[in-house]
């Protein structure tokens, strides 16, 4: 069943951050997927760039990825963008 599930880009990178820790390898599913739309995956793209889990630290990239987050509805990502002190 995992296999089959890992194939969806949420699940194969949900399964990357909390079972193995691969934050590189999570990036890349996360990118896949916030590239596709998913606000979700956005968000915790904005958040990989923000602390530089799996990629270097991009202030910039991560707010563009909060931006695109908050403008799918991303509830998290509105607060990350007024915690940076960032408008919408």
């Amino acid at each position: 069943l995992l296999d089959a599930l890992v194939h969806e880009p949420m699940v194969k990178t949900q399964f990357c951050v909390f079972v193995a820790k691969e934050f590189t390898e999570s990036f890349k599913w996360y990118l896949k997927a916030a590239e596709q739309g998913y606000a979700d995956a956005q968000f915790m793209l904005a958040a990989c760039y923000e602390d530089g889990l799996g990629v270097t630290p991009n202030k910039a990239e991560a707010i563009e990825w909060y931006r695109k987050a908050a403008a799918n509805d991303q509830e998290n990502a509105k607060a990350a963008l007024k915690r940076l002190g960032v408008s919408k």
